[in-house]
């Protein structure tokens, strides 16, 4: 019969019985909240003062030096910062890093061949971490603070980047804050080896670019004459009226040249007409235009007019939102479409005629307002769209033969101005408009992402292989890049991966020691 001897006691002991009984004993009959006033919970706190009173006993120490703690790590971090705290000249922690590394270190300044300086340039060293066994972080210290790369460890890309602009913070807490920032590194990081990043660098020299990702869609907005600036920075200057739209300087010249009138905006002051270049120059701050001199303005109309010429990306602007919003869609103005323009619902039906999505324009997104979803909200936005129209809304009033479609919890609803109320019209709307207009173009549906992209492929590694075997000369440069691209393809980018996955629900147990975590 073998015996086995457990060995492992530095890392978790058994306990004994009576420490087993005395914890079971706690947890089930002294577990009240030691500081409440009510019986049980007195007797919890007389519990505590005597465990308190027999430790110090043991220890030959006074009571009040004895104190609880959740853990190991907690009572060291309790036993250090008090020590740095009670130092004649405060301390600093000098150095984080694995056991080896603050061992050397430490050796090295107790014999004088380190200074504490150079000991805290160490922390600034650049450092390659090993996040998730799926990551690789490459962190280096700059100016600021740190500059750091993310990569892929399969295909060594290059995934994401930026500068952490916190110098305070020793490198090892500066990669706990960037993991942190991108939501890696949930489960394990761990050094690697600094000569790692010469290939990683090297191998992002022949990667083959990422294809650019489609540009992000919005409803239609107002059409402010400064994009960079917004009602409230007006509003930060004291100027609440809404009669006004800000301007950068540079903006204010634009306009100025078109003849429109620029005023110059200063703190708790009334604004004043800038007469010519020579008050621009002079006023440090914002300026601004008439909301009502900015709409009569050419390049109001012009802008409003530019929305037409992106009808698909708007729409699918429209089914992506979020919130409730509308659309309103009128017939082109075209003689082929004549006959059905501002005819009811029946003639379209008696001329044989369907209602069709390609016979509209889009010519208006916009969210719902509240005040629209009060009562039927077709017949308010036909009240608005007859009386109230938007600024920007530069079409013909809500009439006969005129689609609304209303998107209201995520479903999207059309529905045609009839003669007499609306009619709901259902399968206007494709599913995906950009999708089925690049299908319709597009000459290889492997490449269906968003972008027209027609053109010369790239040889596959099956051609390029039945290539050599008819005889003809190849490039093993081009079968390496086919081959390559094929797998990045085939496989998923990790980043994606990681965002796409549902977050960990962590309980509520005492935490797993890992000197991989610990850095």
């Amino acid at each position: 019969m073998s015996m086995q001897v457990y060995l492992d006691n530095s890392a978790t002991t058994r306990p004994c019985a009576q420490a087993v009984e005395a914890v079971a004993q706690s947890m089930t009959e002294a577990f009240h909240n030691p500081s409440a006033l009510y019986a049980p919970a007195m007797r919890a706190e007389h519990a505590l003062a005597d465990a308190r009173h027999a430790i110090a006993a043991t220890l030959h120490a006074q009571e009040k030096n004895v104190i609880f703690t959740s853990g190991g790590t907690e009572s060291d971090n309790l036993a250090i910062w008090g020590r740095l705290s009670a130092m004649h000249h405060p301390g600093e922690v000098l150095y984080t890093g694995t056991y080896g590394e603050c061992t050397k270190l430490y050796a090295a300044l107790q014999d004088g061949s380190m200074t504490a300086k150079q000991v805290k340039d160490q922390t600034k060293m650049e450092k390659l971490y090993e996040l998730d066994e799926r990551l690789y972080l490459h962190i280096q210290p700059c100016e600021d603070g740190y500059d750091y790369t993310i990569y892929d460890k399969d295909t060594m890309r290059a995934l994401d980047g930026g500068q952490l602009d916190a110098p305070q913070l020793p490198i090892a807490k500066a990669c706990l804050e960037i993991c942190n920032l991108h939501n890696i590194g949930t489960h394990t990081i761990a050094y690697a080896p600094l000569e790692m990043v010469e290939t990683l660098q090297e191998a992002q020299l022949s990667q083959p670019p990422l294809p650019p990702e489609p540009p992000e869609h919005h409803l239609d907005e107002y059409p402010m004459p400064d994009p960079v600036l917004t009602q409230d920075d007006l509003e930060k200057c004291g100027y609440l009226d809404g009669d006004l739209l800000p301007l950068s300087k540079e903006r204010a010249y634009e306009l100025m040249e078109r003849d429109l009138t620029v005023y110059m905006i200063q703190q708790g002051e009334n604004p004043e007409m800038a007469f010519d270049t020579a008050d621009l120059d002079a006023h440090d701050g914002i300026f601004a235009v008439t909301r009502e001199e900015w709409e009569d303005s050419p390049s109001f109309d012009a802008q409003v007019k530019k929305r037409m010429d992106h009808q698909q990306e708007r729409e699918q602007a429209f089914l992506d939102h979020k919130g409730d919003c509308f659309a309103i869609y009128q017939v082109k103005h075209t003689d082929e479409l004549r006959d059905i323009r501002y005819e009811g619902l029946e003639w379209i039906k008696s001329i044989g005629q369907t209602v069709q999505r390609d016979n509209y324009e889009l010519v208006y997104t916009a969210p719902l307002l509240p005040s629209d979803l009060k009562g039927d909200t077709t017949e308010q936005l036909f009240y608005r769209f007859n009386n109230e129209h938007p600024a920007d809304y530069r079409h013909p009033s809500m009439s006969v033969s005129d689609i609304v479609a209303i998107k209201r919890d995520g479903k999207v609803s059309c529905h045609y101005c009839d003669s007499f109320g609306f009619e709901q019209v259902p399968g206007f709307l494709p599913d995906n408009p950009l999708k089925n207009a690049e299908m319709a173009v597009e000459d290889d549906y492997g490449m269906i992402d968003g972008i027209i992209n027609n053109g010369p492929k790239e040889p596959t590694v099956a051609q390029l292989e039945q290539q050599a075997r008819s005889g003809q000369p190849i490039s093993l440069m081009d079968l390496a890049a086919a081959a390559h691209r094929e797998d990045r393809e085939k496989k998923k980018s990790v980043m994606e991966q990681l965002k796409s996955q549902p977050k960990a629900e962590h309980k509520k147990t005492a935490p797993k020691k890992s000197a991989e975590r610990e850095i």
